[in-house]
């Protein structure tokens, strides 16, 4: 079905430039690492109510802070913070795969197009944060297209 979906979408280029241009913008860059630090740290708080505020506000900054969440939990010493972090991660990782999926089949049909406004928007994607999956994705479509 996805691929009768991303097809679809190829076969009609300036509709699905239109469409993604609108559901994808670059990925921005890592949320500010020393914020994460100290979330990190709060989840280790006395009070229940600040460690819970600690852990939807990780969970707020998405699954840009994944890397910086897994080093938290290589260094944790309680178990409170690893519990924590890796209920966060969880979540994240989750949010990650299905992003990382929607992302990857949008490049596909940009790829497929090849049309001077796919390729625009290919290089508009792959200005982003280097390390997003929708960076990579983008450049390495670019990559190939200029192979042909």
């Amino acid at each position: 079905m996805a691929y009768r979906a991303i097809w679809a979408l190829a076969d009609d280029p300036e509709t699905a430039c239109r469409l993604l241009r609108r559901k994808l913008t670059p990925a921005s860059p890592v949320a500010d690492p020393e914020r994460v630090r100290q979330l990190v740290a709060q989840l280790d708080r006395p009070k229940f109510r600040e460690r819970e505020a600690a852990t939807k506000a990780l969970k707020i900054l998405g699954p840009s802070i994944i890397g910086e969440l897994r080093q938290a939990l290589r260094d944790a010493r309680s178990q409170e913070v690893r519990t924590r972090l890796q209920a966060v991660l969880r979540v994240l990782e989750d949010k990650a795969s299905a992003a990382n999926l929607r992302q990857s089949r949008a490049v596909q049909v940009l790829e497929l197009a090849r049309t001077p406004a796919s390729w625009e928007l290919l290089k508009h994607w792959a200005s982003g944060a280097t390390e997003a999956p929708l960076t990579q994705d983008a450049k390495t479509a670019l990559a190939r297209l200029e192979k042909k």
